[in-house]
């Protein structure tokens, strides 16, 4: 195993755990995951995922910053996005997410696209 590679897996593991919708697996199941996950770097600018998409897949933020933007969406909660028409024009349905971080879950549980 490459030293990067062993790094990364770490880096990753430790995030699984850390994260509300993983916290509670054992290190048993949380390594039988790091092996289903697929490292992946996208540059400024580069969609990972856009609205029709697919959503076989979900998204742990690992380092770096991802904006999300949803258009004319409403989403509700603590960590909504800003309801259409309230808020600056500029930050409407919009979200930062960062390191631990993930994104996508709906869709995959749902089996329906983004």
């Amino acid at each position: 195993v490459k030293k990067s590679t062993h790094n990364a897996a770490a880096s990753i593991l430790k995030l699984l755990l850390a994260s509300d919708i993983f916290r509670n697996l054992t290190m048993a199941q949380a390594s039988d995951l790091l092996q289903l996950t697929d490292m992946a770097e996208y540059g400024e600018g580069e969609y990972i995922c856009t609205k029709g998409d697919e959503g076989s897949d979900l998204y742990l933020i690992l380092t770096g910053f991802v904006g999300v933007e949803l258009g004319d969406a409403v989403m509700q909660g603590p960590d909504s996005f800003n309801k259409v028409g309230e808020g600056d024009p500029e930050e409407l349905n919009r979200r930062i997410f960062g390191s631990g971080d993930y994104l996508g879950e709906i869709a995959l549980l749902n089996n329906t696209s983004r």
